[in-house]
């Protein structure tokens, strides 16, 4: 699977928020990195967010050091599900 390609076709869709659990991702390369900025620009462009969750420490400090990082980074998929939860209160009142 081409992760580019199929960034390309998820995002032809009508999205919200991207969420990528990078669990298992303990390297990645330029094109990694690149490949997920565009998916970061992308969103943006859609007014839709990109959350990453579950950075390794090596991971995150590439990001950070090449000043790419989203916004959205959480520890753990339940992070996410409160934030999501919170905002999802905050609309609905």
């Amino acid at each position: 699977m081409d992760f580019e390609q199929e960034t390309i076709k998820l995002l032809a869709l009508p999205v919200k928020a991207v969420i990528l659990d990078m669990k298992g991702v303990d390297y990645i390369s330029s094109l990694g990195v690149g490949a997920i900025f565009k998916m970061m620009k992308s969103t943006q462009d859609q007014h839709a967010s990109l959350l990453l969750v579950n950075l390794q420490p090596q991971i995150q400090k590439v990001f950070e050091t090449v000043k790419a990082l989203p916004s959205g980074v959480f520890k753990s998929v339940e992070e996410v599900d409160e934030y999501l939860s919170g905002i999802q209160k905050k609309f609905s009142k």
